[in-house]
């Protein structure tokens, strides 16, 4: 698939094909975006639909020096219309499926060069990194105070196995921290939920602890459940379990830590 972004480092299909319905919720909830490509396209991407029936964005930077271009991701339209959906929605409640810092970039711009830029050019894609995470903070804050009540966050492209440790943490890591402690900090409601593929190296990595929660419900499904807590705030960050999980029998409540691998 030549010019198209579809590689092996996107482990979390989930996050790629599902919707509403494979959360098996008992209510009537709205998932949103329908895809992934959304913060691609708000960088400007074009988008095409695989042989294999995938909507993929194309890569769109081309030169190291092209990241100096980048826009705020919650300025553009498609990050604004989607916020206009939640906006609109006065009966069910929302998810708001959201893409990592790393993720976003690394949808944009061919492997090969992207690793290639994370050694030649590195103080260009710290800026570019910073950049889409202060519009992915100001995207999620907006769409909680629009009434978004669950966010599911993940980096599929953050795979410490391919970038290796050090680079996981300085290129995926420490922004997608940057990213939480933003929402959680200026947020006072709304739930965010991690992708166990994204929370998982976040705790081997050092940047978060995880602890059980026992949860008391009428209900087993976790997307529920986890509507019920967003309600109660009594779990602001969890993870380590996919949302697609159709039965649990708890939550994992994941907590920053002030570690000396977050970016500054």
């Amino acid at each position: 698939m030549s010019g198209v972004n579809f590689d092996i480092n996107a482990l979390c299909i989930g996050h790629i094909t599902k919707n509403e319905t494979d959360m098996q919720s008992g209510n009537n909830i709205l998932a949103l975006p329908e895809g992934f490509v959304t913060e691609a396209q708000a960088l400007g991407a074009s988008v095409r639909r695989t042989s294999g029936g995938f909507v993929v964005p194309s890569y769109l930077y081309t030169d190291p020096a092209m990241l100096r271009e980048i826009p705020r991701i919650d300025e553009q339209y498609p990050i604004k219309l989607i916020l206009e959906k939640i906006q609109n929605e006065t009966s069910r409640p929302i998810v708001l499926k959201v893409t990592g810092p790393y993720s976003v970039l690394a949808s944009v711009v061919e492997p090969s060069l992207l690793y290639r830029w994370l050694k030649k050019n590195p103080a260009l894609v710290h800026t570019v990194l910073h950049q889409i995470t202060t519009g992915l903070s100001a995207y999620i804050l907006q769409a909680i105070l629009h009434g978004a009540k669950i966010i599911s966050l993940a980096d599929p492209y953050a795979n410490p196995s391919i970038l290796g440790m050090g680079h996981y943490k300085e290129y995926a890591g420490a922004y997608l921290i940057e990213l939480l402690r933003t929402v959680l900090l200026r947020s006072s409601g709304g739930l965010i939920h991690l992708c166990p593929h994204s929370s998982i190296p976040l705790e081997k990595a050092g940047y978060i602890t995880v602890e059980a929660v026992p949860v008391k419900s009428s209900t087993s499904l976790y997307i529920d459940i986890l509507f019920g807590l967003a309600v109660e705030k009594t779990v602001a960050l969890t993870g380590h379990q996919c949302i697609y999980s159709r039965s649990v029998s708890g939550v994992q409540s994941l907590r920053i830590l002030d570690t000396p691998g977050a970016h500054d």
